[in-house]
């Protein structure tokens, strides 16, 4: 580095990168390993080369040789989540058009407070409505209709409240359903559902951030159970490193 801050080449003196990631350095060693396979310093440098990247592990598969930015696994893992996204979210959307059951529609729910009470759907939930419901990731299930009371529609409170017994048989474990499920006492029609629907929701390409979010906890849960109960590992880099000693 010159004295203004400025990276320089030792080998090819040009500013702007070093000798380790010179693009001219690695076509003089190039033509020296055509010229003579057998090249001492052509072979020390590409073996440093494969020590220094072998030093790197990616925080998603914890393999050596690459990083997160470019991992295959990780590649793989979002376009399976994507798949198994909309597959989920097509089944759930078609209940909800069977049952009637949106923005609009009129609910008999239980309370603690209450007992029995009638109010209207004023939102769903849509986050976290995705396949790792039947993995367990989530109980959104039991709280996914946002419902306002019919005698205080002019009020601010909402309510989270279960969906029917339907879904509730669907996606989640018998412990977790309610003992007095949610009764759909006025279903809105398959049309009004269908623009009700988030845009983008049934490509499911919104479950990436979430499942995939780059921080250390995030991570912890996707390689314990948002991920490993429905994308087995392929190892892209097992056979291929070990062989090579380098990534390719």
């Amino acid at each position: 580095m010159s004295y203004n801050g400025t990276v320089r080449c030792r080998f090819c003196y040009e500013k702007g990168h070093n000798r380790a990631s010179c693009e001219a350095l690695k076509k003089h060693m190039d033509d020296r390993l055509q010229r003579n396979p057998d090249d001492w310093r052509a072979k020390e440098y590409y073996a440093k080369k494969r020590k220094g990247g072998g030093n790197r592990k990616c925080s998603y598969c914890e393999e050596p040789g690459h990083t997160r930015r470019t991992c295959k696994e990780l590649s793989y893992a979002k376009m399976i989540a994507m798949q198994k996204c909309s597959q989920w979210r097509q089944d759930f959307v078609k209940k909800l058009k069977k049952h009637g059951i949106g923005i609009g529609a009129l609910v008999k729910y239980y309370t603690y407070d209450n007992g029995d009470e009638v109010g209207m759907v004023t939102d769903i939930c849509w986050s976290g409505l995705d396949h790792r419901v039947d993995h367990g990731a989530s109980a959104i299930i039991s709280r996914a209709l946002m419902v306002k009371p019919m005698h205080s529609l002019s009020g601010r409170g909402n309510r989270g409240v279960a969906l029917p017994k339907e879904f509730e048989e669907a996606y989640l474990r018998e412990s977790r359903r309610a003992t007095r499920p949610t009764e759909v006492l006025g279903a809105i029609n398959a049309a009004a559902i269908e623009k009700q629907l988030p845009v983008g929701f049934m490509s499911g390409e919104d479950c990436i951030e979430p499942i995939f979010a780059d921080s250390e906890a995030s991570q912890d849960r996707t390689k314990c159970w948002n991920v490993a109960d429905w994308c087995a590992r392929q190892g892209f880099y097992k056979d291929e490193f070990r062989a090579t000693g380098e990534n390719v």
